[in-house]
């Protein structure tokens, strides 16, 4: 499927100070696109969130500061 551009942007922009949890991801993608099944919307959020792994911007797991 790949990252979604503006899933990507909006993960990033609510993760300032804060910590987002995978339902409300979620919550997020099913209102940027009502016409996409539970399962595309689950891995569409997948998608993003590892890109933003993989790009070191996000982290998963125990906190870290990065900047």
């Amino acid at each position: 499927m790949g990252a979604d551009p503006r899933l990507i942007a909006e993960i990033k922009s609510q993760l300032n100070d804060d910590i987002l949890h995978f339902a409300w991801l979620c919550q997020v993608a099913r209102i940027q696109n009502p016409s996409f099944s539970e399962s595309e919307i689950v891995q569409s959020v997948v998608d993003a969130v590892v890109y933003l792994v993989w790009k070191e911007i996000v982290v998963v797991g125990n906190a870290r500061e990065i900047d």
